[in-house]
């Protein structure tokens, strides 16, 4: 005989529970009947609880819930053509459908119209990056059962799905997993802090390349993002995010960011891998929306092959508090770590001096009213000993020691209560980095300005030749100058040529035949990130006549401007494209 359940049906709004009209048991049934409803439930739940669909263009979304789901006993169909969904839709009797908004062709909404047209029950939860005012009334006019925005941690998708089918059911179907859930390539975590405590220290698990950061997750995914200024936050106007299915290489552009007076700021990436997902709240963002730049601010989830590689060459932001009242260090600490930093408390002037002798490039937030007169030459110690620490002092408005702590050799003195956004700019400017203007030598007046060839001997004796189509890299400036200087500081044998060229396919054969390996360098407007380069093995130019294509690759890089084809960015990334470029003529 089966055990006695009992299932009370729940009922929001309009919609009925998906097993609502089930035998329930009752004191007063016979055994037959027991038996007949147990069957009945059983049935139910095989048909109706874990079947679920999920609708959203993007594969990675379906991917991640159906994990998500399926580890926690359900059916999960996906479909990520909204039309083909529809029919699915109309033709099964799904207990939720998971919708996202804006999709190809027919949108969430519109969905949402057709399916009652068959079901009109039918409960929708939906998922979407586009969670406006407008966007939630109109959900909730049309019985949209929850709403989850991305991105959403695999708590947040359960908790909306087991409101609607409640968690003793799909706990009688399947086991609770002996692990937890992995988490999803485009889920946030409920908090950013892994707070391993060892003694008085507190870890991040953030890793910085400049103003980028990385977050490793799972199965060789990690999450990037940018950490900028309130500032920068605020004034933003545009954001341009890498495509799923680039490759991205670390210290190469990644995002760039449109700032109010005609600025742009181009993040590099701090790793290298494939893009899966991206982050396109972030591109439809109003300006003043960001708050915290490691929440709010990421920009991809990317795969990657040597992720653990990169992180080892990426850095640690440390942060350590002088302060007395550990508990409050405590709290001080964990907002820390959600804003990337790892952070230690030092309770004492010996604590304080003791682990910036592990840690002499630290950031010190001094709160001057744990040392009174002793926090004057807690700063004077500090910068005689260590003068790559940088002191942030924080005191009360009126503080008696104001004037010999602005005498002394200080980076920034606040006043409590030290506020998330005056936080947040101390960061950006201890650890972040200044973007210079791309530099420039006068041209030579005589010669021509561009570079149409450059052959060098590398380290593996083998002579390379580097072909520039057209007006892409300038001598005097640019990824050009940058180029050249890196080749004279490595003394490589070298040969310049200098004027621009469009080369035809017997050219670039005869130049493949003259070399061990050779380089085809282009600069075109793919509507991609400034800067981001595209590898592809052979040469368009020579497709069809055959020879060469196996000794050759070609090199896409985008330009900044539109109307433009010269690589010219800021110094840093004409740098970093200088280097990837040398690296690749340099690689065996």
């Amino acid at each position: 005989m089966k055990a006695k359940v009992k299932v009370k049906a729940k009922v929001k709004g309009k919609h009925r529970h998906p097993l609502q009209g089930a035998s329930v048991l009752t004191g007063n049934q016979s055994e037959r009947e027991r038996d007949i409803a147990a069957r009945n439930r059983e049935e139910a739940m095989k048909t109706q609880t874990g079947n679920l669909l999920v609708v959203d263009d993007e594969q990675v979304v379906c991917d991640s819930c159906a994990r998500i789901l399926g580890e926690r006993g359900f059916n999960v169909e996906t479909e990520t053509d909204p039309s083909k969904a529809l029919r699915m839709a109309e033709q099964n009797d799904y207990a939720v459908i998971l919708l996202d908004i804006k999709m190809p062709r027919i949108d969430g909404f519109e969905f949402i119209k057709e399916v009652r047209k068959k079901h009109k029950d039918a409960r929708i939860v939906m998922i979407t990056g586009y969670p406006s005012n407008d966007n939630v009334k109109m959900a909730e006019q049309l019985g949209v059962a929850d709403f989850i925005p991305k991105p959403f941690s695999p708590d947040e998708l359960l908790e909306a799905i087991t409101k609607l089918v409640p968690k003793d059911l799909t706990d009688t179907k399947v086991a609770e997993p002996e692990e937890a859930v992995s988490v999803a390539p485009i889920a946030e975590p409920v908090s950013a802090l892994t707070e391993e405590r060892r003694g008085i220290h507190y870890e991040s698990e953030y890793a910085f390349l400049d103003e980028a950061w990385v977050r490793r997750e799972e199965h060789g995914v990690a999450r990037v993002g940018a950490f900028l200024s309130s500032d920068e936050a605020r004034e933003t106007t545009a954001v341009q995010l890498p495509r799923v299915g680039d490759r991205t290489y670390k210290g190469l552009p990644l995002a760039s960011f449109s700032v109010s007076r005609g600025m742009r700021h181009i993040v590099p990436s701090p790793i290298t891998g494939k893009v899966i997902a991206v982050n396109t709240a972030l591109a439809d963002a109003k300006a003043g929306t960001w708050v915290n730049p490691c929440r709010d601010g990421w920009i991809a989830c990317v795969r990657s092959e040597s992720v653990d590689t990169d992180l080892a060459t990426c850095g640690t932001r440390k942060v350590i508090l002088a302060m007395a009242d550990e508990t409050a260090g405590e709290r001080q600490a964990k907002e820390l770590a959600e804003l990337g930093c790892a952070s230690q408390v030092a309770v004492s002037m010996g604590t304080t001096l003791e682990a910036l002798n592990t840690s002499s490039s630290s950031l010190v937030l001094l709160d001057a009213a744990s040392f009174d007169a002793d926090g004057p030459q807690l700063v004077a110690a500090i910068n005689e000993r260590f003068s790559n620490a940088k002191v942030v002092v924080v005191a009360d408005p009126d503080s008696r020691w104001e004037a010999e702590y602005r005498a002394l050799k200080i980076f920034y003195y606040a006043v409590k209560p030290l506020t998330d956004a005056e936080l947040l700019d101390v960061l950006d400017s201890a650890f972040g980095t200044t973007i210079e203007p791309a530099p420039e030598v006068a041209p030579s007046g005589t010669l021509p300005d561009w570079v149409s060839k450059v052959r060098i001997t590398n380290r593996h004796s083998q002579d390379v030749n580097l072909l520039v189509s057209g007006e892409a890299l300038l001598a005097h400036k640019g990824v050009g100058l940058q180029l050249r200087k890196l080749i004279f500081e490595g003394n490589y044998p070298i040969t310049f040529t200098l004027g621009a060229k469009s080369y035809d396919a017997i050219e670039v054969m005869q130049e493949a035949n003259r070399c061990d390996r050779m380089l085809f360098l282009e600069s075109r407007d793919s509507g991609r990130v400034p800067g981001s380069v595209e590898i592809t093995s052979g040469c368009a130019t020579l497709k069809g006549i055959g020879g060469g294509d196996e000794r050759v690759k070609t090199l896409v890089i985008q330009p900044k401007s539109e109307t433009s084809g010269e690589l010219v960015f800021d110094a840093r990334t004409s740098k970093a494209i200088a280097e990837f470029i040398l690296g690749q003529m340099e690689s065996n």
